[in-house]
């Protein structure tokens, strides 16, 4: 047998090869980190304007274009998995297949979770040129999940650009983070129709004030809705109907160059005086919030839970919407809980009602918050009209200055005239109604209407707002057809958009081509009617995650070894202390 000495050395020698296992295990930890990296790490806003990082894992380099190419002159497409989907982007940006007179739709739900999405009708390289999306893409009830979008451009959305185009009855979940111009579905709409959508995908701009002179405009459903040269492109005028949004949509800031943020709408602008850009039948439930201006003192940018802001030429209509999310600026002039600033010739607000708080933080001299609508500014002739009829509110209204109403915040003038004394606007006020604690002063008979007042907003208590006399006021004003009904605590909307999912007859009744993905059209309950009190679903059950496969695979490898590393430890303490007592004790010849 051998010594004490001896095997003190064997278990020091042991001791040390545990420690060298140790750091071995320390070594493989490092490898599977870096093997299971994520691919796509937090890159700075300035280092996105390189096209290679921005197109380094983009879903185009995925992309199945063997659907078009197979028939180019067929008149519909049947689109079924994300790959495809893909291609739809590559042929409109890349290849210049704008599919006008030509029906897109989808076949089945899509799932992009993975890779960056580059907007249809948007190209990376050339993104100043126009490559627009200009047919009909039919969503047929389906779902695009996992959108991801997060880089320095701008026109971000599912879809870049559309002229002259169609978009409906689809939903959108996801993610989109990006320089300005920024939305879930649609990033600029021109001369379009958009109808039966629902946005989940939130939606934020990176570009604070003085970042290169951008206007961060952001929608929840499209940032810009542009009108130029309907009549002379034998086009209509843009109609959004039947939109709804449940994400949160934020903008870093606005600039001089105008913009707004909206939870439907950022901006809209229709440059045709004799035409009207609509909006109706619209619902919003995410929160719109503003950061910063450079220039809190220009009245048209707004943030507003319908529509943030409009151009001061055209004419707007804003119709039977609704708002229950809550809207903040902390720098901008006008917010409103259905519109933040609108102008035009003759524009209206109807039959539209507002339950989320509204707070404009604005400098007390400029600011303006409403529940309704937080300023009407002077179209660019000086004889503006804006009608707000049969409209309520009901959410709280807070902000600086005097110019905070349950209605409507203030008028101003157009240009350098910003004399709100002498607006040169006419508004029209009739069966309107807020609740007595929705605000906590109201200018109404001061500011709110300076020229043609017709009837003053009027106060009624909580248990008022839904009783017969109110809403048997709020139909009065239309003849033709009730808007509003008995609410739970509140009216409700009657009118809803229709429940058209684009399906053939065959397809509607189980026989046509893709009869196995025909979707039922019973809307869910909280879709079927607005109400004050309705609630967002749970967005838990998103198809999308922000943090990759490999990551979660690499924080369970890492935590496992850990594990492994802390018991080899603790076996490292225990025979360093019995070597350390093998030591101590003195052999026979000392002894």
């Amino acid at each position: 047998m051998g010594s004490v000495g001896d095997r003190a050395s064997q278990v020091l020698l042991a001791s040390r090869l545990r420690e060298l296992a140790a750091c071995a295990l320390a070594l493989l930890l490092a490898v599977c980190m870096l093997a299971f990296a994520p691919s796509q790490r937090a890159y700075g806003v300035n280092e996105y304007w390189d096209a290679g990082v921005y197109s380094k894992n983009l879903w185009t380099k995925y992309a199945d274009t063997s659907w078009y190419s197979a028939n180019k002159d067929s008149a519909v497409y049947t689109i079924t998995t994300a790959e495809q989907f893909a291609g739809l982007s590559k042929l409109v940006t890349t290849q210049g297949v704008d599919f006008r007179g030509k029906t897109v739709r989808l076949g089945a739900n899509i799932d992009l979770k993975g890779h960056q999405w580059l907007p249809i009708g948007c190209d990376e390289d050339n993104y100043w040129d126009d490559s627009p999306f200009r047919g009909t893409f039919d969503g047929r009830g389906h779902t695009i999940s996992g959108l991801y979008i997060k880089n320095a451009w701008h026109h971000q959305a599912l879809f870049g650009k559309i002229y002259d185009a169609t978009l409906k009855n689809f939903t959108v979940k996801g993610k989109v983070t990006t320089g300005w111009g920024a939305a879930g579905v649609v990033a600029l709409s021109e001369r379009s129709t958009l109808s039966n959508i629902t946005n989940y995908a939130d939606v934020t701009t990176l570009f604070k004030s003085g970042d290169g002179g951008f206007s961060s405009t952001a929608g929840g459903v499209v940032a810009y809705v542009v009108d130029v040269y309907v009549t002379q492109n034998g086009a209509k005028s843009s109609v959004l109907t039947g939109l709804r949004n449940y994400g949160n949509v934020e903008i870093a800031g606005i600039t001089e160059q105008g913009g707004g943020v909206g939870g439907i709408a950022g901006s809209l602008i229709a440059a045709d005086d004799d035409k009207a850009i609509q909006v109706t039948q619209c619902e919003n439930y995410g929160t719109v919030h503003a950061l910063s201006s450079n220039y809190p003192d220009i009245y048209m940018k707004g943030a507003g839970g319908i529509v943030g802001s409009t151009a001061t030429y055209g004419n707007y209509e804003v119709s039977d919407c609704s708002n229950v999310g809550d809207v903040s600026s902390d720098n901008l002039a006008s917010t409103g809980g259905i519109v933040g600033a609108i102008s035009g010739l003759s524009s209206s607000v109807s039959y539209c009602y507002n339950a989320g708080s509204v707070n404009g933080a604005s400098p007390e001299a400029v600011s303006a918050a409403g529940g309704i609508v937080g300023r009407s500014v002077a179209a660019h002739t000086g004889s503006t009209t804006l009608s707000v009829v049969s409209c309520y509110n009901v959410g709280k209204v807070t902000g600086r200055g005097a110019n905070i109403s349950a209605i409507l915040g203030a008028t101003s003038g157009y240009g350098e005239d910003w004399d709100s004394t002498d607006a040169g606007t006419t508004v029209v006020n009739d069966s309107n109604y807020y609740t007595e604690d929705s605000v906590q002063r109201s200018v109404q008979g001061d500011v709110l209407f300076q020229k043609g007042t017709v009837d003053a907003a009027q106060p009624v208590s909580r248990d008022q707002i839904n009783s017969a006399e109110v809403i048997k006021n709020l139909n009065a004003t239309d003849k033709s057809m009730d808007h509003f009904a008995e609410g739970e605590l509140s009216p409700k909307l009657e009118l809803k958009a229709g429940t058209d999912m684009g399906l053939d007859d065959s397809s509607a009744e189980g026989k046509g081509e893709d009869a196995q993905t025909t979707v039922s059209q019973e809307e869910p309950a909280h879709q079927k009617e607005t109400h004050m009190y309705a609630v967002s679903p749970d967005k838990a059950d998103q198809a999308f995650s922000d943090v990759p496969l490999n990551v979660v695979l690499a924080v369970v490898i890492a935590v496992l070894l850990l594990l492994v590393a802390g018991s080899v430890a603790w076996q490292l303490g225990y025979f360093k202390s019995q070597t350390r007592r093998l030591k101590a004790v003195p052999s026979p010849q000392e002894r």
